[in-house]
């Protein structure tokens, strides 16, 4: 019985490489040319609009949490402890 099976199986793989070296296939392999490189562009273009940022120091706490401006253009931080952080401002 297992003789019969390995025979079978045989003979398929057989057939699927015999199908796959006689068979005429109506591909023509072409080598891909890539298109020149445009650089970083549109939305991927660099960005220096942060470059003159002030940071505020948070220390050794995590955050800022959240951030809030009053009427006056003081900046508050709050850190993940819920710390004040001071701003260049007050």
């Amino acid at each position: 019985m297992v003789r019969r099976i390995v025979a079978a199986l045989v003979l398929v793989v057989a057939a699927i490489v015999l199908y796959f070296l006689l068979w005429p296939v109506p591909i023509e392999p072409v080598a891909w040319t890539a298109p020149p490189n445009p650089g970083y562009t549109g939305p991927f273009e660099p960005n220096d609009r942060l470059k003159g940022i002030e940071s505020l120091p948070v220390g050794d706490n995590h955050g800022p949490e959240a951030v809030a401006v009053d009427a006056e253009g003081r900046i508050y931080a709050s850190t993940h402890e819920g710390r004040r952080t001071p701003s260049a401002g007050s």
